[in-house]
């Protein structure tokens, strides 16, 4: 990932840790200008990392674009599906990403769809 002092860094690590998650040799790298957001990075990390599972999940993406209502529903259905394959990795990309763009909504993500505010 590449990433400047404009990153969010807890959008950085859900990331960097989502990528980890798809297998034991799965190297992340985290390329910055901005001292300070590696070091948050680096804090940020063992928060993540709890939980952890590796397996064979394979999908290659070069871009993505989505409207505000698309991120809201793919957020709750990222984190959902990861966690019942036990990613949980995976899972906090989503949950950070609805926190940050949605902050005062709260998501049920034990029921497919499921939002309020």
């Amino acid at each position: 990932m590449i990433a400047d002092d404009s990153a969010d860094p807890a959008v950085v690590t859900a990331d960097l840790i989502g990528q980890a998650e798809h297998g034991p040799d799965s190297p992340v790298w985290l390329i910055t200008s901005s001292r300070a957001l590696g070091e948050q990075v680096l804090a940020l990390a063992p928060s993540f990392i709890a939980a952890l599972s590796v397996g064979k999940f394979i999908k290659t993406v070069t871009w993505q674009r989505l409207t505000r209502d698309a991120s809201r529903i793919v957020g709750q259905v990222a984190a959902r599906i990861s966690r019942l394959e036990g990613m949980e990795g995976h899972a906090r990309t989503g949950d950070v990403r609805l926190a940050k763009y949605f902050p005062d909504e709260s998501f049920d993500l034990g029921r497919l769809g499921g939002h309020g505010g």
